[in-house]
């Protein structure tokens, strides 16, 4: 064994259990918005900051910031905790007592460097939870935040604190990140109203609770490739968002060794409907939009605006159906509810008359919304 990994091996003994607080604050003096940005996503809430608690716990702990944080009290902030977070002890590290003898300050920028990279793991892991958190109302595109621009854009004020144990006292480690421009603030009430409209029509905002069942991963991973699409279409991307849009209806819906006509009847079923279509006219849209996808992949056809918003409705639309499926717990796995879909189809296209209303329920093709209409969608001005 390396004398490298015996000391790695040896830090990685050294573990403790600690809090980080993470802040993403908007770095302009005078940033207070014109709209109500408060909002609760769960794992993240957006609100004023306010430094008196971090100061608080920075005294305690012994770590202070290289300014006071105080003068950004007000400022629209981004913030999350997250407990339980593993971190090496830096009070036990492996020769810590002689490289401190000999060099005071690099020493504190070695363990500054750990914190920031500690702190920034932190952050992605929230990243990835909010986006599973988001996934449903920012797949619909009703919900959402910006949230590609949040590390690089707002300044960084976060503390790591840790309780006293066996091993070591009790302190904190300040972090600060620099910025560089600001971030397109989410309006507060928009999060509220998706959230209460998902609610009353679903029983639900939330796929992720649905993991552990098989058309809930299905309609996890669904929900992940159209909020891939939205952040094309955020950042003025047509082409790239239109693709996804379609990818995503791909991945649902379609089937190896099966043709175009496959995805256009079962997308069909599930969203003729609700765009108060014929179920034959549904089937001419969907076409429509894959022929657009094949000209631009194959010749490079620019995509019109039009097509972006048609494939966009169709694909939300999809993500009702499937959500009312799990919702409802009306199918147990993805492979059962196709099959659902495929009767229908073959039903609408032989004698519709024997496609009923508990026909299409059982597979999450409502004609209305129970819960009146769907909220806007989401137009993110860019900064």
């Amino acid at each position: 064994m390396s004398e490298h990994v015996r000391h790695a091996n040896r830090l990685l003994k050294e573990l403790r259990p600690a809090q980080v607080s993470l802040n993403f604050v908007s770095p302009a003096p005078n940033a207070s918005p014109d709209i109500d940005i408060s909002a609760d996503y769960g794992v993240v809430k957006i609100e004023p900051f306010d430094a008196s608690r971090l100061q608080y716990w920075a005294r305690k702990g012994g770590s202070s910031w290289p300014f006071d944080i105080g003068a950004l009290r007000g400022r629209p902030a981004i913030r999350s905790q997250e407990r339980g977070v593993s971190l090496i002890n830096t009070e036990r590290l492996p020769g810590l007592d002689r490289l401190m003898s000999k060099w005071q300050g690099s020493s504190n920028q070695l363990v500054d460097a750990y914190y920031q990279a500690a702190v920034d793991v932190t952050a992605d892991k929230v990243g990835s939870t909010i986006r599973r958190r988001l996934s449903l109302a920012e797949a619909a595109g009703i919900a959402g935040i910006d949230k590609s621009l949040v590390i690089e854009r707002l300044l960084g004020v976060h503390l790591v604190t840790w309780s006293s144990s066996g091993v070591g006292s009790s302190g904190s480690w300040a972090v600060l990140r620099l910025p560089g421009v600001t971030l397109n603030w989410p309006e507060g009430r928009a999060w509220r109203r998706a959230q209460q409209w998902l609610h009353d029509e679903f029983g639900l905002d939330d796929l992720s609770g649905f993991d552990e069942q098989p058309l809930g991963a299905v309609a996890q991973t669904f929900a992940g490739l159209i909020q891939d699409a939205r952040a094309h279409q955020t950042a003025g991307r047509v082409r790239e968002s239109f693709l996804y849009f379609v990818i995503a209806l791909d991945h649902l819906l379609g089937e190896d060794g099966r043709n175009l006509s496959t995805v256009a009847d079962r997308t069909s079923v599930l969203t003729h409907r609700i765009r108060s279509k014929t179920f034959e006219e549904e089937v001419l849209c969907i076409k429509r939009v894959y022929d657009i996808r094949s000209r631009f992949v194959h010749s490079g056809v620019p995509v019109p605006p039009e097509h972006l918003l048609e494939a966009d409705d169709i694909t939300r639309c999809v993500l009702w159906a499937i959500t009312h499926v799990v919702a409802d717990q009306s199918a147990e796995s993805r492979d059962t509810w196709v099959a659902k879909i495929d009767a229908l189809a073959h039903l609408l296209r032989g004698d519709p008359s024997l496609a009923l209303e508990d026909r299409f329920a059982a597979v999450g093709a409502r004609a209305s919304f129970r819960a009146g209409a769907e909220p806007p969608l989401l137009r993110y001005p860019r900064a």
